[in-house]
């Protein structure tokens, strides 16, 4: 997307309003900048609402022809996705035994699904039309929309969980806000971001502008948190198991002076067999642990 004002609009800082930001640096045709009051890294000017909608289609989830958006097969790497819900589910179940969980942004519903087989009651709440449908092909309970627009009731769910999502978000501290009225007062909140602070995320990665919207470091996710009234139990660096085809991706798009090593890596692997072989990773994202109060 180069800088075309049709799709774009101009946006204040999300976390305290202000309008004084520096550039710092220029991805996809977009401006990446940094509140100079708060230190909130955002996109500026933005997508509009409107043209997020439609990046969030079958396409983003399946052949993505762009390797700046999407997924090559999201639904492909089901086993992987599965294995990390199920570690997910086992630390939040030392704190949490069971009851009612939400996850926002829970495209096709893969943690809802381990959670049910695990007894729990699960709600999700996802912005691509494509995957509600697929979720609720599952029989999975799934808002089409923004957390914002949902209609839950004021302290609902026992656990909320957002995985991969806030930096979606056109309103971040909307989101978190919501998320706090609808949780109980002894609920578990778990989210996980890019860590835009940590070695990996100084080195750009994972600033893909045209999805990413909102870029968090620890200290601009607990003044978030503390100022929607949360306490913050422990923020981690978070690993995952990813199979090989998904690294050697991220790779050429992040360090594109890599192309060619991976393209060989892409084609050794294939001839072994192991190119959907899985191996545990950091992530350059950051886990959240957080109670209210």
């Amino acid at each position: 997307m180069a800088a075309d004002n049709a799709v774009l609009e101009a946006v204040n800082c999300n976390l305290c309003g202000s309008a004084d930001e520096k550039l710092l640096f220029i991805k996809d045709g977009l401006r990446v900048v940094k509140c100079n009051s708060c230190g909130l890294m955002f996109v500026n000017p933005r997508p509009k609402k409107e043209y997020l909608q439609k990046l969030y289609s079958e396409g983003y989830y399946r052949i993505s022809k762009n390797d700046s958006i999407g997924y090559r097969d999201y639904e492909a790497d089901r086993r992987y996705h599965i294995a990390n819900f199920k570690k997910l589910l086992d630390s939040i179940e030392s704190f949490k035994k069971g009851g009612r969980l939400l996850d926002v942004g829970c495209a096709v519903g893969f943690l809802l699904e381990e959670a049910k087989a695990q007894g729990w009651d699960v709600y999700g709440a996802e912005m691509s039309f494509y995957a509600v449908n697929k979720a609720r092909e599952k029989g999975l309970n799934v808002f089409a929309g923004d957390i914002t627009d949902t209609g839950f009731e004021n302290n609902f769910f026992d656990v909320i969980t957002c995985l991969g999502t806030i930096e979606h978000l056109p309103n971040p501290v909307a989101a978190i806000r919501k998320i706090s009225r609808i949780l109980k007062d002894d609920g578990l909140f778990v989210l996980s971001t890019p860590d835009a602070g940590g070695l990996i995320g100084g080195r750009r990665f994972q600033y893909k502008p045209k999805e990413h919207l909102y870029y968090f470091t620890n200290e601009t996710i607990k003044r978030m948190f503390e100022k929607e009234g949360f306490k913050i139990l422990f923020i981690a660096g978070e690993r995952l198991k990813k199979p090989l085809h998904f690294i050697l991706e991220r790779l050429g798009y992040y360090f594109p002076h890599s192309n060619r090593v991976v393209r060989v890596l892409e084609a050794i692997f294939k001839r072994l067999g192991i190119l959907s072989a899985g191996i545990t990773i950091p992530t350059g994202q950051m886990i959240v642990y957080a109670k209210k109060g």
